[in-house]
């Protein structure tokens, strides 16, 4: 089962990273005429923050959890033996950590905070 991000940051993040990027070269032409260095520094600063921004996508299969990031170029997976939970129901958020101490959070910016917690309970995994 999937569980990515919701569909308004999914619209924000698919939709800024180019836009940063078509202003980052903007910028970039215009700081060279008029000498202000710094401008596309901070465009790469905010499509940095974009990019780190993103959670990333949560798997759960009958193995474990798998979360990618970056474009699919980071992964982390916890495989269900061994592997704890902490839901903080305030933030709606469910920490996993894996018995290698890898941890992944389900926040708030996933889709099916519930169904997380109902599949980490079908699996056998104790949620505190």
């Amino acid at each position: 089962m999937r569980f990515p991000i919701g569909v308004v940051a999914r619209t924000l993040l698919g939709v800024s990273l180019p836009v940063f990027l078509y202003l980052m070269f903007e910028t970039a032409k215009d700081a060279r005429q008029s000498g202000e260095w710094w401008l596309p520094l901070i465009s790469l600063a905010i499509l940095a923050i974009n990019l780190f921004a993103d959670p990333g996508e949560i798997r759960v299969n009958p193995k474990g959890i798998i979360l990618t990031r970056f474009f699919g170029l980071q992964r982390k997976r916890i495989e269900w033996l061994g592997a704890e939970a902490r839901n903080y129901p305030g933030l709606r958020e469910v920490l996993v950590i894996g018995s290698d101490g890898t941890a992944i959070t389900h926040s708030q910016y996933h889709v099916g905070h519930d169904q997380f917690l109902v599949l980490l309970k079908r699996y056998g995994i104790k949620v505190q």
